[in-house]
C-alpha cells in the first residue's frame, strides 16, 4: 500500500466564517498541511465561491452575519449532496449542534459520534446527535471531578445503539488490524489521509520533532528486511551489559 499523501489526493476546501483573524489563520494552518484553501467572510461570499467551484468540504462557522452555519449548509447540500461539512462554533449549546449533525444527516443523525473533549455536556451533544441505533465512544479524558451528564433513563433505554468508552483505542491488533485493512481496500476507510509521510528508520528523530513544531500529523517507517535487521542491531548495542535486556 503506498502511503503518501499527495496534493490530488486531499479534498479541497471552503472556510467560511466572519471573524477575518480566526478565518487566516485557519486557512494557512490548512494549507500547511497541503490542502486546497478557499476562504469567504459571509453566507453570501460562500455561495458566489461556490458558484465559481464546488468544494469537497466545507468548513463553517455556526453563528454568521446575514445567515447561520446550518442555513449555509442546507444550501451546500442542496447544490452538492456530496459536498462534506465541519461546522465549527464559540457558542455551541446541545440543541445546535444536534440540529447540525441532523442537518447533515437527512435528519437522522450519526452512525457513530466521537466525544474527544472529555465534557460531560461534549458526550451529551454526541448522545442526542446520533441516529437511534447509533454508537456514541468517548474518547476524550475527562477530569476526576466530572459527572456523566443528566440524561434521562428512559432516553437512554428509548434509543437503543450503544455507549462505551475507549480508553487509548481499546485496539486488539488481530481482530482490528485485519478490519482496517479490509476497509481501506473496500475504499471505505482512506488510511492514506492518515499518514502525513513515510520515513526510512534513520529519520525518526527528525520525525519528532516535525510532530513537536506541528509540521506533520503522522510518520510512517517503512521498513525493508536490512533495515529492519539494521535496527534490532541498533537496539542491542544500546542496552548496557548488566541492564534489563541485556545480552
Amino acid at each position: 500500500m503506498n502511503a503518501e499523501v499527495t496534493r490530488e489526493s486531499l479534498p479541497n476546501i471552503l472556510l467560511v466564517d466572519d471573524d477575518e483573524v480566526l478565518r487566516e489563520r485557519l486557512a494557512t494552518a490548512i494549507r500547511s498541511r497541503g490542502y486546497e484553501v478557499r476562504t469567504a467572510g459571509s453566507s453570501d461570499e460562500a455561495l458566489r465561491e461556490v458558484a465559481k467551484d464546488s468544494p469537497e468540504m466545507a468548513v463553517l462557522d455556526l453563528r454568521m452575519p446575514g445567515g447561520s452555519g446550518i442555513d449555509l449548509m442546507r444550501e451546500l447540500k442542496r447544490q452538492d449532496p456530496a459536498t462534506r461539512v465541519l461546522m465549527l462554533t464559540g457558542y455551541g449549546s446541545i440543541a445546535t449542534a444536534v440540529e447540525a449533525v441532523r442537518e447533515a444527516t437527512g435528519g437522522f443523525g450519526a452512525d457513530v459520534c466521537i466525544e474527544a473533549v472529555g465534557h460531560p455536556a461534549v458526550l451529551e451533544q454526541a448522545f442526542y446527535a446520533r441516529d437511534l441505533a447509533g454508537t456514541v465512544v468517548q474518547v476524550g479524558v475527562p477530569t476526576p471531578d466530572m459527572r456523566f451528564p443528566d440524561i434521562p433513563m428512559l432516553e437512554f433505554f428509548g434509543r437503543g445503539g450503544a455507549l462505551k468508552p475507549s480508553w487509548y483505542g481499546d485496539c486488539l491488533p488481530t481482530r482490528d488490524f485485519p478490519l482496517l485493512v479490509d476497509l481501506h481496500l473496500q475504499g471505505r476507510l482512506p488510511l492514506d489521509a492518515f499518514v502525513s509521510e513515510t520515513i526510512d528508520p534513520t529519520g525518526i528523530e527528525d520525525a519528532f520533532h516535525k510532530m513537536e513544531r506541528g509540521e506533520v500529523l503522522r510518520s510512517v517507517v517503512l521498513m525493508d528486511d536490512a533495515a529492519a535487521a539494521a535496527a534490532d542491531a541498533a537496539a542491542v548495542e544500546a542496552v548496557t551489559p548488566g541492564e534489563p535486556g541485556a545480552p
